[in-house]
């Protein structure tokens, strides 16, 4: 079963159907997460998913890192933000399989400890495309020893190193932090996908495969065999279903629900101390 963040507008929950109809072209059962700002709720949660895919959607709020707003900073969501940091959390203290597009990526990198730049523009690079979301406008470099390039050669029987992506964003990681690494770049620089630096399961990208049907449907697949060999022992950490008597990680980079919210809290709370 796999976990998908919802988007919130007004008084809406929303995602787009592509997200969902790729985890299920992938062989998963999706089930849409609402942007939830409760340590409980999201450990219930998590207790009932093997995988989490973190959607696309508005900026995330700099405050969180300790940053001012820049003047090209655009729509900012608070429904989200709190909620979806500390589900990454939670799910990387559990080991729990992590896949996130976009804003995902960008969430990722503020919830481990990275950094993402509020305007890479201007740039060489168009990286808000006005073409069909379908259509892929420019080139990604992916690392040779890179998972991400393991799975485009496992479940896309695609070797080459350059990928074409579509594009839809103005802000992207520019530090990936110690817990993650950069494993593909656009031609300007631009980091497009980072993963686990420590061979966890967790991959973010900064296009959106969701649009590209077969051809962004390797990353959806391999959330889901992750997913489907993914258990969580007692402690709440990750074994798989292979040598399940295992449980690995137990005491190492653990956020329990407390220590990650008060953290989360803290730090917004001391920028807003700090503006007054």
């Amino acid at each position: 079963m796999i976990g998908l963040t919802a988007n919130y507008e007004d008084i809406d929950a929303t995602l787009r159907d592509r997200y969902y109809k790729q985890v299920i072209a992938a062989g998963g059962v999706p089930v849409i997460i609402p942007p939830v700002n409760d340590a409980e709720i999201i450990i219930n949660t998590l207790d009932r998913i093997d995988g989490l895919l973190l959607s696309g959607g508005a900026d995330v709020n700099p405050l969180w890192s300790n940053e001012e707003p820049s003047p090209a900073l655009k729509n900012i969501n608070s429904q989200r933000d709190a909620a979806e940091l500390l589900t990454i959390r939670l799910a990387y203290n559990r080991q729990l399989p992590i896949f996130g597009i976009c804003r995902g990526i960008q969430t990722i990198a503020t919830a481990l400890g990275g950094h993402v730049c509020q305007d890479i523009n201007p740039t060489i690079v168009k990286h808000s495309q006005d073409a069909d979301r379908t259509e892929t406008t420019h080139s990604v470099c992916i690392e040779k020893d890179s998972l991400l390039s393991q799975i485009f050669s496992k479940y896309g029987n695609y070797d080459d190193e350059t990928l074409y992506v579509n594009s839809f964003h103005h802000q992207a990681v520019d530090n990936p932090g110690n817990l993650l690494r950069a494993v593909a770049y656009a031609a300007d620089g631009t980091i497009e996908a980072i993963e686990s630096a420590e061979h966890k399961s967790i991959v973010g990208v900064q296009w959106h495969p969701e649009w590209l049907e077969c051809a962004g449907l390797p990353l959806f697949k391999w959330l889901v065999e992750r997913a489907d060999e993914y258990t969580a022992c007692p402690c709440g950490t990750y074994s798989d279903k292979s040598n399940s008597e295992t449980c690995t990680s137990c005491e190492e980079n653990q956020y329990t629900p407390e220590d990650t919210h008060a953290r989360l809290t803290l730090r917004y709370a001391d920028v807003l101390s700090a503006r007054n």
